[in-house]
């Protein structure tokens, strides 16, 4: 069945590669003195083909447990190593576990020293088999697998202290024959002048440099478009600057934004070029976020609602070359957003309606229905394969609390009877 599965997903990333929709123009890769602005106002979006979506539905597989008492959040796997890289980024402790949750090393590089990355680490990735990277406040710092410090790339005054987001991940890939190492950046960095306004007018900010050569850096803006839900005469969405990125193996990056139904992807090699807009046409993405006026609070009520009653894309992966993975929330419905509505009466029943599910995507094509976490889970950590899907366990639906991270592991399995 398996094979069957791969099969059928080469045969879409091929259709979907001859059929493919591009938008380039001819521009040259502005140094970070002169930054690019990725704009695409005008893209008209891919619609999304319904009627070829096969069935798919999730299969336990395994259960691991971390030796470790705290937040795990996988950051990377080397395969050759067979070992994860993770954070607790509440202790903002940097580990390595075995690929059946033993603790093989742990360490802490937050510090104000020479070699330390800061008062937060935001991200990691594995280089090569000798060394890892770490993004701190200031810069990126390299360390071998001993985790002894090698050295580290420093943004200068290029990036504001606490303009990096936690969600950060850094993305390495050939370009000419140099190694790229770049990041996410939320949008408040220097051009940033202190309005409301002006912090949404751009999404995000991708810092880059060539790993052998710091001095060689650029910085890519990404601009909402003029049409999107984020902007409007009076105000701008709540959490209005959540927007996650990921890239894969073919030079292409994928961006998402939580309030909007639409993939946006980009050519790295190419200055971040805009190649593709897809409408994700999600099946639960039924309520229309909540507009705040943009230089308003709100009360803890007030956000409270919006957060449960809005329908949102959580997460994005990369996985198996193209294969793309999409995490989005449904939402409350709004008979059952009220005044009363409080944290305390957001129960069980309520937090069943407000799912989550994950959509899958071939090469720009969707490839399936959208699937239901599965029950007893809160969130995707890592993503292997269709065949290997590595579940965080809600621990509000666990029995008793285990000593250690509990993780589940399922595969997405199509029905026999469709092929």
């Amino acid at each position: 069945m398996k094979y069957l599965i791969f099969l059928l997903i080469g045969c879409i990333i091929f259709t979907s590669c001859a059929n493919e929709h591009s938008t380039h123009t001819n521009s040259n890769t502005q140094s970070s003195s002169n930054t690019q602005q990725v704009n695409h106002e005008s893209l008209d979006c891919i619609a999304t083909a319904q009627q070829s979506l096969y069935q798919f539905s999730w299969v336990p597989k395994d259960t691991l447990l971390f030796d470790y008492l705290g937040m795990v959040e996988l950051w990377d796997f080397d395969s050759k190593t067979q070992r994860y890289l993770s954070r607790d980024w509440l202790t903002k402790n940097v580990m390595e576990f075995s690929v059946n949750g033993k603790l093989l090393n742990q360490w802490n590089f937050t510090g104000s020293g020479p070699e330390g990355v800061g008062g937060e680490i935001y991200g990691g990735t594995y280089i090569g088999d000798s060394a890892f990277v770490i993004l701190g406040d200031k810069g990126y710092h390299f360390y071998n697998r001993k985790g002894k410090f090698i050295n580290k790339i420093s943004f200068g005054n290029k990036v504001s202290l606490g303009t990096i987001s936690l969600l950060t991940k850094i993305f390495l890939y050939d370009k000419e024959g140099k190694t790229m190492i770049s990041s996410q950046i939320i949008a408040n960095a220097d051009q940033y002048n202190g309005t409301m306004r002006e912090f949404y007018e751009y999404a995000t900010l991708l810092s880059e440099f060539v790993l052998s050569d710091p001095e060689e850096d650029f910085s890519h803006y990404i601009k909402y478009p003029s049409s999107s839900i984020y902007k409007n005469e009076n105000g701008y969405t709540l959490s209005g600057n959540d927007v996650y990125m990921e890239m894969d193996k073919l030079g292409n990056m994928y961006a998402i934004f939580a309030c909007e139904a639409k993939i946006f992807q980009y050519d790295i090699k190419n200055s971040y070029k805009m190649k593709t807009c897809l409408n994700t046409a999600p099946d639960h993405f039924d309520h229309l976020p909540l507009f705040l006026p943009y230089n308003q609070l709100s009360s803890d009520n007030q956000s409270f609602q919006a957060f449960v009653g809005t329908s949102k894309y959580q997460s994005i992966y990369t996985f198996q070359d193209s294969l793309i993975g999409l995490v989005y929330s449904r939402g409350l419905a709004e008979n059952l957003i009220t005044n009363k509505l409080t944290r305390t009466t957001y129960n069980d029943s309520l937090y069943q309606f407000n799912a989550y599910y994950f959509q899958v995507f071939a090469g720009m094509k969707k490839l399936c229905n959208d699937i239901k976490f599965p029950k007893g889970t809160s969130t995707i950590s890592y993503v292997h394969t269709l065949d290997k899907v590595v579940f965080s366990a809600d621990v509000d639906q666990l029995k008793y609390e285990p000593e250690g991270s509990l993780f589940y592991v399922y595969s997405l399995q199509a029905a026999t009877d469709q092929f």
